[in-house]
């Protein structure tokens, strides 16, 4: 009954918020398992497919072409699938990627068409950048009621030191962009026009893969962030290169507020991650993540 008055009310902030003009759209949500299960502290430790989401600064240290591919259903409530692709070229990094999601009632639908670049710009420094193509609609008993069309870019970058096992990042997300609203008239709200900034999200972090300190361990990698304010702490454990234990916390309100675990198999060129994440509002989060490298 808690879960069912629960989608309820948050049904029904969505449409309150879709006929206000200070709707905060697009918002900051992590991708990726691995990610996840580290308690979302992941803004030095990005090296995969997912720093196209993450911090776009982490795809130029990949020496392989990726594709990634994730979903989850964030509280029972929204759900969400991406798409990553990333190669190297020399010295260049590029991804691309899409995000989809939509909410259990059909009231609200997000996609975006992201473009990432990558590049060592000193030694040790690497610097990303990427541009979104932000798209939405609404709906009010399966009639279109109003959309946005917007762009935005993320920033990032990292600082490694590969002999000390040290990382540092910092991520950007959408210190510039603007999304254009039309809502239809509906319910005794009048048809409107109007544009929105994105909210501005930072991210700053480090982390310390303790296997170059103390050689006799197996991979252990613990890593700590200030996401928007709110600190939030992982740590990952790598037996053989095939198998990842991870666990994390995350601070702040009672949305971010959580326990993350998460386990991660590689065979092969494939590597499958799942995350779960036990949050305080009654309703769990999981996430499952698949990649290919050649």
């Amino acid at each position: 009954m808690k879960k069912i008055q629960f989608r309820f009310e948050i049904t029904l902030i969505i449409f309150i918020v879709l006929v206000s003009p200070v709707y905060g759209a697009f918002e900051n949500i992590n991708y990726g398992a691995r990610s996840l299960g580290m308690g979302s502290a992941f803004v030095s430790v990005a090296d995969d497919a997912n720093s196209i989401f993450n911090n776009p600064a982490g795809i130029i240290r990949t020496n392989q072409s990726e594709l990634g591919m994730s979903y989850m259903e964030l509280y029972g409530l929204v759900s969400y699938s991406s798409l990553s692709y990333i190669q190297k070229v020399k010295d260049n990094g590029f991804g691309i990627g899409i995000i989809s999601s939509d909410d259990k009632d059909g009231v609200y639908q997000e996609a975006e068409a992201i473009l990432a670049y990558s590049r060592q710009i000193a030694k040790n420094l690497n610097f990303g950048a990427n541009i979104r193509y932000l798209s939405s609609h609404a709906y009010f008993d399966e009639i279109r009621v109003g959309n946005g069309k917007g762009i935005a870019i993320d920033l990032g970058s990292q600082f490694l030191l590969p002999d000390k096992g040290l990382s540092f990042g910092i991520g950007l997300h959408s210190p510039v962009g603007i999304v254009f609203y039309s809502r239809k008239a509906l319910l005794g709200y009048g048809e409107k026009k109007y544009s929105q900034m994105t909210d501005f999200y930072y991210n700053i972090g480090a982390s310390w893969d303790l296997a170059k300190k103390f050689s006799n361990l197996e991979k252990l990698l613990l890593t700590g962030e200030l996401s928007d304010g709110y600190p939030c702490f992982g740590a990952e454990w790598t037996y053989a290169n095939m198998i990842s234990i991870r666990s994390g916390i995350r601070f702040g309100n009672s949305l971010n507020r959580a326990l993350t675990m998460g386990l991660g198999f590689k065979l092969s060129l494939i590597k499958i991650d799942y995350a779960y994440i036990s949050s305080s509002v009654e309703a769990d989060t999981s996430q499952i993540s698949v990649s290919v490298n050649w």
